[in-house]
């Protein structure tokens, strides 16, 4: 759980707004975009195959990295298959290969 304080103190009652929030996980720059598709988004591949609506969002600093986690290398010019691939294209390849195996 996460703790968020309001800077601005009402001075006439001397408190100061809180405001909590929970995460399920939270992942830092030593985790690989591969570790964090096995944590949390395999289990969200089930639900969904199963007909879940499902959501994964990033969150954090300008420059921390939440674009090449979800895309991967953009700037990829290799034309190939790339080696390193984001959460959306993880997911997409997951989706039609459990798709194709249940053909």
């Amino acid at each position: 759980m996460v703790f968020v304080f309001d800077p601005d103190i009402n001075t006439e009652w001397g408190s100061r707004k809180e405001k909590s929030y929970v995460f399920d996980d939270v992942f830092d720059e030593e985790h690989k975009t591969a570790f964090i598709y096995a944590k949390v988004m395999s289990s969200v591949i089930d639900n969904v195959v199963n007909g879940y609506n499902s959501t994964m969002l990033a969150y954090g600093m300008t420059g921390a990295g939440k674009t090449f986690t979800m895309f991967g290398d953009i700037y990829n010019s290799s034309g190939g298959i790339d080696e390193h691939p984001g959460i959306i294209t993880l997911v997409v390849n997951d989706l039609f290969n459990r798709f194709e195996t249940e053909k």
